[in-house]
């Protein structure tokens, strides 16, 4: 609405998450479940 441009990076498991909620998805690598 005013020019900017959002895009989430997170992991590819909350890709589903981050599109319906309206937002540009960009994957991190990795796995989240070696990080936790």
């Amino acid at each position: 609405e005013y020019g900017h441009r959002v895009r989430l990076a997170t992991h590819s498991n909350f890709e589903e998450f981050v599109l319906t909620a309206g937002l540009e998805f960009y994957p991190l690598g990795g796995d989240p479940k070696v990080l936790a």
